[in-house]
């Protein structure tokens, strides 16, 4: 199993790179612990010019249980996405698994 996890105070950011510009129409995230998080996307090689998807998604407090969000909508072309856990609802949090449903 491959999960990250925070070292630390929030925020912490995770970056996906798809390898080039893709119409991303929807993410899903498996998480835990994780409060709140906000999405960007950006169309550059380089982790500059993010722009917001979601400013702020409040996730349910699921004790001892994974979170899953799907169905996130994008709708727009993106070679990174910018996954910022802005607060948890313990001093960690682990972030599982990332995807992407593409145009």
């Amino acid at each position: 199993t491959t999960f990250w996890s925070t070292t630390g105070s929030f925020p912490q950011e995770v970056v996906v790179d798809f390898g080039s510009v893709r119409h991303v129409k929807e993410l899903d995230v498996m998480c835990s612990n994780v409060r709140k998080i906000s999405i960007d996307t950006s169309e550059a090689e380089t982790m500059v010019k993010f722009e917001p998807v979601i400013k702020q998604l409040e996730l349910p407090n699921l004790t001892q249980q994974k979170q899953v969000q799907r169905g996130i909508k994008v709708n727009k072309k993106a070679r990174l996405v910018r996954f910022t856990i802005m607060d948890g609802w313990q001093p960690f949090a682990a972030v599982y698994r990332f995807g992407a449903s593409f145009q």
